[in-house]
């Protein structure tokens, strides 16, 4: 899972949540069917997660970072929210 990933998991990468595990609760993890961008890979202990910086839906205000599976982010194409400028 981690080598496929590696061919298209960068920062800024623009993504889907896809799935999810079900909760302690038995429900559904709520982010399913979000967008947003890869925030920041995380540690060798849980190289198979990372976070996604969720895009803002409706009237939402607070960012929204979430934790979650490299098996239940696909990337896609969309163009980012803000144009991101690399420095010269």
């Amino acid at each position: 899972m981690i080598e496929g990933a590696a061919n298209w998991l960068r920062i800024a990468q623009r993504v889907r949540i896809v799935g999810s595990f079900a909760s302690y609760a038995g429900h559904a993890e709520r982010w399913v069917g979000r967008k947003g961008v890869i925030w920041r890979l995380c540690s060798p202990v849980f190289a198979d997660h990372t976070y996604v910086y969720l895009d803002p839906v409706g009237a939402e205000r607070a960012e929204k970072i979430a934790m979650v599976e490299l098996r239940d982010v696909k990337p896609i194409d969309d163009p980012p929210l803000v144009t991101v400028h690399s420095p010269v």
